[in-house]
């Protein structure tokens, strides 16, 4: 917890400590603050979410581009091949 009481994200780690006679002496605790990696898996499915939307408009704004084309050359096709002379 922070000073001002607010939850922290934390990967908790536990060992334990055994003697010659594998008895139990104590245990071995970690706790590591993640925040930053929580606010990075936070920021990758925010851009992740961005990508999927723009990726769904796509197709319909590539047969918006294919109709202007087609609408200024007259033909039904969105590029034209252009031969020497």
């Amino acid at each position: 917890m922070t000073r001002k009481g607010a939850g922290v994200p934390i990967a908790l780690s536990a060992s334990t400590l055994r003697g010659p006679k594998d008895e139990l002496l104590g245990l071995v605790l970690v706790a590591r603050d993640i925040t930053a990696q929580k606010r990075a898996e936070e920021e990758r499915e925010r851009l992740e979410a961005a990508v999927r939307r723009q990726a769904r408009m796509l197709p319909a704004r590539g047969a918006l581009t294919a109709g202007r084309l087609r609408d200024r050359r007259g033909s039904g096709t969105a590029h034209a091949m252009i031969s020497p002379s």
